[in-house]
């Protein structure tokens, strides 16, 4: 195996991350000549998995839900582009189809080469069924051919039943087999497929291999690829008082010069005639605190889109929406994420930068409680410190030019169509 492959899951291996190599490749040649490598990866092993990669020199960029929830990671030599196309649950087509329990496939993987595993073969013959008849709609006569020689490796190595996904197996075997020996009528074969995994009764009560229409998915996927479309050219700093950010966004705005628009996007000094109201009172009673954050949400919206619809512009957000949810409790806390973490668009970028209280209450005279500053602190640092996603940045140990050179190199290095 190409060496990049052969590192990458030879420390997945090592660190226990649970993984299986989907779409059923069983020749080695076939993983080296892919043009991307579908992998499905234990949910709990999300973030570990995330961080190996950008270690290995991996590059993520942003997440795709246009159909389901997946991340694509990307390492690029001088020869070729690999692609890994890793998913945390298995979902199909615009139905959403979803097989449940998923992560009992990882009890029946089985090692196709030293540190890669596949599922038990009956395993993944259903599952690449399902890819081509609800993803694909189309079964090419690639596809065809890798379908048979599935069809042959599962008859040989091991029996129906042992497989988690039998009683669906079951039902696509002689449909797969009618395909195999018929090419004519393809398209007709797939449909009478559909027909019989969603009007078979036996599935959807089945504990293991229940299949489900999570339209809940398919409604945040909806809202995802909306928020996404805002979140092209937009990056934000976050961090508490005395933590550095604004003399870093001054450098920013500096290195980046007429590219770059700033945007306070913090929760002061409101704009808008009725959260001005709140600048200087804040409403008691559960229904006024409701009506006060249904208010600073539209404000935000409204700071947001104000420099949003010129496609040369970058937006440079000094704060952002994440601490009205950080720093609040009980109704108002949950109304505050639902509506800025699902239905808020999210920066393309974010870095957090952070140092010691007792440096930002040496840099902020107005910091009046230091036990509320604290607590804060610790809650926005349990909030960003440790997320791979986030980059972050110690304004203890690196001065505001030394912050905004690094942030400027990482723009260059990670999303270059920013600065073109």
């Amino acid at each position: 195996m190409n060496d990049v492959l052969n590192k990458t899951f030879k420390k997945m291996s090592s660190l226990d991350i649970q993984c299986v190599i989907l779409r059923g490749y069983l020749p080695i040649n076939d993983i080296e000549e892919s043009k991307d490598i579908d992998l499905f990866v234990h949910p709990k092993d999300e973030k570990r998995v995330h961080k190996l990669l950008l270690d290995l020199g991996w590059y993520a960029p942003q997440i795709n839900t246009t159909k389901f929830p997946h991340r694509q990671f990307f390492y690029f030599t001088p020869t070729k582009t690999f692609k890994l196309d890793i998913v945390y649950d298995l979902y199909f087509g615009k139905e959403y189809i979803k097989l449940e329990k998923a992560t009992l496939v990882f009890n029946k993987k089985r090692e196709i080469i030293p540190h890669l595993y596949g599922a038990n073969p009956y395993d993944a013959l259903t599952i690449f069924m399902l890819h081509l008849v609800f993803d694909k709609g189309d079964i090419s006569s690639e596809s065809l051919t890798r379908l048979q020689r599935m069809y042959e490796d599962a008859k040989k190595a091991v029996r129906v039943e042992e497989s988690v996904y039998c009683d669906l197996c079951n039902v696509l075997l002689p449909y797969i087999s009618k395909i195999l020996n018929d090419h004519t009528n393809i398209s007709k074969s797939i449909t009478e497929v559909k027909e019989a995994i969603l009007n078979t009764k036996k599935l959807r009560k089945c504990k293991i291999v229940a299949l489900t229409f999570n339209n809940k998915l398919r409604i945040i996927s909806r809202i995802a690829k909306v928020r996404n479309a805002f979140s092209k050219k937009s990056i934000c700093l976050i961090g508490v008082d005395g933590s550095g950010k604004s003399t870093t966004v001054e450098k920013l705005n500096e290195l980046m010069g007429e590219k770059v628009t700033v945007q306070y996007i913090g929760f002061r000094n409101y704009e808008g005639k009725w959260a001005s109201k709140y600048n200087t009172h804040v409403p008691k009673g559960v229904i006024p605190n409701l009506i006060c954050t249904i208010i600073v949400y539209f404000e935000m919206w409204k700071r947001y889109l104000k420099n949003r619809f010129n496609p040369q512009q970058i937006v440079l957000f000094d704060r952002f929406v994440n601490e009205s949810y950080i720093n609040t409790t009980g109704l108002r806390k949950i109304i505050a994420e639902l509506l800025y973490r699902y239905l808020f668009p999210r920066p393309r970028k974010i870095y957090y930068l952070h140092c010691d209280v007792t440096t930002s209450l040496a840099r902020k005279n107005d910091i009046l409680d230091k036990y509320q500053f604290e607590n804060m602190k610790r809650k926005f640092d349990s909030q960003f410190l440790e997320k791979p996603d986030v980059k972050t940045y110690n304004s203890d140990k690196m001065t505001s030019d030394e912050i905004a050179k690094a942030i400027y190199n990482d723009l260059i290095k990670e999303i270059p169509e920013f600065l073109i």
